[in-house]
């Protein structure tokens, strides 16, 4: 993320979930080989695409 956000100067946004009973704080697999679809949820990938897409569209209709 550092070559887009500091280096690109391109704003992103990163949502990733956060859990604080693990030692890095990401989910076992989290930048590893087995980081893949298999590890979302479709039901919360879902829920995050909309909730983007309502926002962008606020946004731009403001």
């Amino acid at each position: 993320h550092l070559y887009i956000n500091k280096i690109a100067k391109i704003p992103t946004i990163d949502i990733i979930h956060y859990d604080s009973n693990t030692p890095s704080g990401f989910y076992k697999y989290w930048h590893t080989l087995k980081d893949n679809m298999n590890g979302i949820n479709k039901n919360t990938l879902k829920a995050v695409g909309q909730t983007l897409l309502s926002v962008i569209y606020q946004d731009v209709n403001s």
